[in-house]
């Protein structure tokens, strides 16, 4: 069967595939890297909308993707298997999904600080810079183990150093790790890996972010303000919510961004009873805008599924449109 995907550039590829073959697997197989992160119908980074045609959309959770986005067309690319011809859309341009596989490196830790309650920010230190989008992460290997954990980078791009904001959970294998970790320990990772990362530079930004959400929001903050780019941006704004106030992390990182990007601002809530915050979700902040606020406005969400889901919900029914909502769900890993 033949498969046209449509990219956002406005670049076509052919592809030929095989009844058994997933689009994930056929594109593969022909030398294209299809967007993907767990492969296995869970996380929906490998969506894509089926223009035309039919399919078996395989297994998939209600979290990666839901019936309404079925109706009108969407399928995961790792699970999805065509029963026809069929012409796909993907919202990444052709240029990105060219690429050579993401290579293993080497790291020391240099430094490993406790920045909020069972929260570290953890910097590595490569033998050479690493390029990236504000916004990816990378895959980090469980020392003594064959398991890897996925952290956003913290930091800006094309640096030998790389930062990653980590919850610590009661018991884990990477978490137990970090507890008794010391700086000049070695640790292995590949990267970058991901689909969430900073768009636009010129036009408003929101960002929303759950917990340790908000690391991948750190670097596309202290990007744009390096950027010239940026100081054409008519704003950017951050919402953080935590659960508990000892668990809001990196206060001085966005100074240091406010100083350099006058547009910046913050606001953080706190789902428990705190007298010095805001009560409630960083999506129950979304309630303070109107329409007229979201026009050509860049929506960024990262944070837990229900965190993603009603802030989805919320921003379609202020008549955000799909493009202008990306997003990356996330579970924290033991």
């Amino acid at each position: 069967m033949k498969i046209i995907v449509q990219f956002s550039d406005n670049e076509t590829v052919l592809l030929n595939a095989t009844p058994e073959e997933t689009l994930f697997d056929a594109a593969k197989r022909q030398g294209l890297r299809w967007p993907i992160d767990c492969a296995e119908g869970v996380c929906g980074s490998c969506k894509c909308q089926i223009i035309s045609g039919t399919v078996d959309h395989g297994f998939y959770t209600d979290e990666a993707l839901t019936q309404e986005e079925i109706t009108a067309g969407y399928a995961l690319g790792c699970q999805t298997r065509a029963k026809s011809d069929l012409i796909v859309s993907l919202r990444m341009p052709l240029a990105r999904l060219r690429r050579a596989a993401p290579p293993m490196l080497s790291a020391h830790i240099v430094r490993l600080d406790t920045v909020a309650k069972d929260t570290v920010h953890l910097v590595l230190q490569l033998n050479q810079p690493i390029e990236f989008l504000p916004g990816q992460y990378a895959k980090l290997k469980v020392p003594g183990s064959n398991d890897w954990r996925a952290y956003s980078f913290t930091n800006i791009p094309n640096h030998d150093q790389v930062g990653m904001l980590i919850r610590l959970l009661p018991s884990g294998q990477m978490s137990d790790y970090l507890r008794r970790a010391q700086v000049g320990e070695v640790l292995e990772l590949t990267g970058p890996h991901g689909i969430f990362f900073m768009r636009d530079y010129s036009s408003p930004a929101v960002m929303i972010a759950g917990g340790t959400g908000l690391g991948p929001m750190l670097s596309m903050l202290q990007t744009l303000a390096a950027d010239d780019r940026a100081s054409a941006m008519q704003s950017a704004r951050l919402l953080y919510g935590v659960n508990d106030a000892a668990e809001i992390a990196c206060l001085d990182i966005l100074e240091a961004v406010k100083k350099k990007l006058p547009g910046f601002s913050w606001t953080i809530s706190v789902a428990n009873a705190s007298a010095q915050y805001r009560q409630g979700f960083a999506t129950d902040l979304l309630d303070d805008f109107t329409a007229a606020d979201v026009a050509s406005t860049t929506f960024y969400l990262c944070g837990p599924p229900p965190m993603i889901d009603a802030g989805r919900a919320k921003l379609k029914n202020l008549g955000v449109s799909e493009e202008k909502i990306i997003y990356e769900k996330f579970i924290a890993s033991q």
